[in-house]
């Protein structure tokens, strides 16, 4: 299991997009290559909601520097920074964008994408 929140989701789905050319987000769900099938529990919740359940009930959390994308000693995590700061000014506008975000991973259009093989002619 991993503790990748809605944040984490949409933070990697605009990194895909926007640096990668893919619709890609993280499964709740999946079967690695090694055939362990891997789940994420938590990738509906809000990454605040997480943090404010872990310090009302004195939990101890692992930080940033547990993460492999946060590891400081290998790379600087700027694309992930820069989506946290892109998503904050988009909520700040849009109140509700991670709920609409939350609905769209779940209610995909295959038919209004330009691959041809997605086409329902």
């Amino acid at each position: 299991a991993l503790g990748h929140h809605l944040d984490d989701a949409a933070e990697s789905f605009f990194m895909n997009l926007i640096y990668n050319g893919q619709m890609r987000a993280l499964s709740p769900k999946y079967r690695a290559g090694n055939g362990l099938i891997v789940i994420r529990p938590l990738i509906q919740m809000r990454e605040r909601q997480l943090r404010a359940f872990a310090e009302d009930n004195d939990l101890q959390a692992i930080g940033d520097e547990a993460c492999p994308s946060m590891r400081f000693d290998v790379k600087m995590p700027y694309a992930r920074a820069e989506m946290k700061t892109m998503l904050k000014g988009m909520e700040e506008k849009y109140p509700d964008i991670f709920t609409s975000i939350n609905a769209a991973f779940s209610n995909i259009s295959d038919e209004s994408f330009f691959d041809p093989k997605r086409f329902s002619l």
